[in-house]
């Protein structure tokens, strides 16, 4: 059998598929398997990472299109152009002046968008922080 695990970045994987650092339990297992069952293990865990990272492309496509709706929402309900509705969608989310000195990546971060936004909402967030 060919094997592609590598006993240096277990921990890492274990992190990318579920989020956090293995437990000593799964360490022990990891230590007391043959190479066979490392590879198995292995091999689940990249299996796992991947669905993990599909779910969070989609999550964050669906808040990329809500996102849109709502800036859409506010052009059809007066808003002059999109600066201003884009200003207004994350007047809406009725931030402390403590979050906005975090700008707009930690805007994205809230609504789940990709943090290709975070100029845009920059902008948003500073004529918000001048008023």
């Amino acid at each position: 059998m060919s094997y592609s695990f590598d006993e240096n970045a277990i921990s890492d994987l274990h992190k990318d598929a579920y989020g956090f650092r293995p437990s000593v339990e799964f360490s022990m297992l990891w230590q007391l398997s043959s190479d066979d069952q490392k590879q198995e293990i292995w091999d689940d865990l990249v299996a796992i990472m991947q669905r993990s990272i599909e779910a969070e492309e989609a999550a964050e496509k669906a808040a990329s299109e809500a996102f849109e709706g709502q800036i859409q929402a506010a052009l059809l309900s007066g808003a002059a152009d999109r600066e201003t509705a884009v200003r207004w969608v994350v007047e809406a989310l009725d931030l402390s002046e403590a979050e906005l000195t975090y700008g707009g990546e930690h805007v994205c971060f809230l609504m789940g968008i990709p943090f290709s936004y975070t100029r845009e909402l920059d902008a948003a967030v500073a004529k918000m922080q001048q008023v």
